[in-house]
């Protein structure tokens, strides 16, 4: 996954990070439908698809330049099962698309607004900032553990 395609062989001559190159294998193909996940960093918006047929000495763009690779940042699509008991040691399930354990996440009361980069501004007692402890390998779930102080009783939001 690159930005153009320029015609080298080096597997990472202009490809954005995490778009290296993959070979593809038997178990990538289903009838007619290659299917091959790759990470890419979310500052890339819309990509182009190279080729590297076997035996081919230089990549070649896949159709036109109209046919491209949509990057779409990651998100939250809910949290299930959002209630936690105040000075108890709880794990939120956040589910998505594209989460990492390297992401943040912190609870701050309803009425508040999720902005800046912050761990604590706005935040309640005990729900500041934190990475997730694990998440699933497609990245369409994390784990994040919080201990609310009684001070959090009421409903708060989650900050990604």
């Amino acid at each position: 996954v690159t930005a153009t395609c320029p015609g080298e062989t080096l597997d990472d001559a202009s490809s954005v990070p995490g778009g290296n190159a993959h070979t593809v294998t038997a178990s990538d193909v289903r009838g007619t439908t290659l299917s091959v996940t790759f990470t890419v960093a979310e500052a890339w918006v819309v990509l182009r698809l190279c080729y590297l047929p076997v035996g081919a000495t230089a990549y070649q763009d896949v159709g036109t330049s109209e046919q491209t690779v949509e990057v779409r940042a990651p998100q939250v699509s809910s949290v299930p099962g959002a209630s936690v008991t105040a000075r108890d040691a709880a794990t939120l399930r956040i589910d998505g698309n594209g989460l990492s354990v390297d992401d943040r996440f912190k609870i701050i009361p309803p009425s508040g607004v999720c902005e800046g980069s912050s761990d604590t501004d706005g935040s309640v007692l005990g729900g500041e900032g934190r990475s997730a402890e694990s998440a699933t390998p497609l990245g369409n779930e994390v784990a994040v553990p919080f201990e609310l102080a009684t001070s959090a009783i009421g409903e708060g939001l989650v900050c990604f």
